[in-house]
C-alpha cells in the first residue's frame, strides 16, 4: 500500500475517532478516576496509530503488518465503547439525558468497529488482503447505524 493511501486511511479512521470522543465528551457531566483512566489509555492507543500505518505502507500484505493495523483501531473502538458505557452505568447519571435511540447509536457505532477490526486482525493472520476488504464492512455499517440512531422512536427503529 503506497504510503499517502496508508496515510489517508489513517486520517479517515482518526477523524472518525475524535469524533467518537467528541461526542462522548459532550454528554459528560460528571468523570471519574475511572473515565480519566480510560481517556488515557485511549489517547495512547491512538499515539501508536503512527507506528502501524508505518507497517502498512511499507510491509503491505504481511499478516502481521495487517492484523497489528486492525487490532489497534479494534482497541481504541473498544476503549470509546467502555468509556460510554462506565458513563451510562453508573448508579448516578454521569451524562446529559440521552434519548435511548441515539445510546443505541453510540454504542453500536464503535461496537460494530470493534467486531470488524477484530475479525480483520485474526483473518489477516491467514489473508492479509481478504482482511484488508473486512475493513469496508465499516462504510454500510456505520452508515446504517448512523442513519438507525437519527431516526426517532416510532420510525422504525424501537425505543427499548
Amino acid at each position: 500500500m503506497p504510503q499517502f493511501l496508508a496515510y489517508g486511511l489513517s486520517f479517515t479512521l482518526l477523524v472518525g475517532f475524535w469524533q467518537d470522543q467528541r461526542r462522548i465528551l459532550i454528554l459528560v457531566r460528571q468523570v471519574d478516576e475511572g473515565f480519566v483512566r480510560l481517556a488515557a489509555l485511549g489517547l495512547g492507543a491512538v499515539a501508536l496509530v503512527p507506528f502501524p500505518t508505518s507497517m502498512q505502507s511499507d510491509y503491505t500484505g504481511e499478516p502481521v503488518a495487517v492484523a497489528l493495523y486492525s487490532a489497534v483501531s479494534a482497541v481504541i473502538d473498544l476503549i470509546h465503547l467502555a468509556q460510554f458505557t462506565l458513563l451510562r452505568g453508573s448508579p448516578r447519571p454521569r451524562t446529559r439525558p440521552v434519548p435511548r435511540h441515539i445510546a443505541w447509536g453510540f454504542s453500536a457505532e464503535p461496537g460494530s468497529a470493534v467486531l470488524v477490526f477484530g475479525a480483520a486482525a485474526l483473518v489477516a493472520l491467514h489473508d492479509p488482503t481478504a482482511a484488508m476488504y473486512t475493513w469496508l464492512a465499516l462504510i454500510p455499517l456505520k452508515t446504517a447505524v448512523g442513519r438507525a440512531s437519527r431516526r426517532r422512536p416510532g420510525q422504525g427503529l424501537s425505543d427499548r
